[in-house]
């Protein structure tokens, strides 16, 4: 019963941890595992009472999600395949937790946590993560498509003309600049007010 209690209080600390850490990560923008380490792992073992090991891995779960959402993997998906708690598709870890487990209680318990938990690709932060992402991505697709459009039109674009327009994420803007594309002479009348 004690081993129970203990490993419950351990992951329940674990996922606390790993929504603080994702936090910092988004906030400051490290996501990568070393950086982010020394910025959260002191705070998290004394602010969430971990010990060193369950540290580590709370930000190396953070890393991995953020990597699996800049890889545009399926979120939900993976999340599925992860929470399943037996077959060939879990963790090694996870399996060998569950072999150690000598009170039943206790292993129902773990298993019923690994499937319960809220991953982090499933947290409002990540959601706007990914909405940023896509956002971004729109923006990205439109200042290209000005830019192919003028070299279509074989309009010579200088540097600064391509770095204005690949650096706007203004997507009213974009739009008029895309619209201005099919009708200028030369590159920099893109900008011209009331064109």
């Amino acid at each position: 019963m004690r081993q129970a209690a203990a490993l419950e209080a351990t992951l329940r600390a674990c996922n606390r941890a790993a929504g603080h850490v994702s936090q910092v990560a988004f906030e400051s923008g490290v996501k990568d595992r070393n950086g982010l380490q020394k910025l959260v792992y002191a705070d998290i073992k004394a602010t969430f009472g971990l010990s060193a090991q369950p540290a580590v891995r709370v930000v190396k779960k953070v890393v991995d999600a953020y990597s699996a959402l800049a890889a545009g993997l399926k979120a939900d998906s993976a999340a599925r395949a992860a929470a399943t708690p037996s077959g060939p598709t879990v963790c090694p870890a996870r399996r060998f937790v569950d072999s150690c487990l000598a009170d039943p209680q206790a292993q129902q318990m773990w298993r019923d946590l690994m499937t319960a938990i809220q991953y982090f690709w499933r947290h409002p932060l990540a959601e706007q993560v990914r909405e940023e992402g896509r956002e971004e991505g729109r923006a990205q697709e439109r200042a290209e498509s000005v830019l192919r459009n003028l070299q279509w039109r074989r309009i010579d674009v200088p540097d600064a003309v391509r770095e204005r327009v690949l650096s706007s994420t203004d997507m009213d803007e974009l739009g008029a600049w895309l619209e201005r594309s099919y009708q200028v002479s030369d590159a920099w009348e893109l900008f011209a007010e009331g064109a």
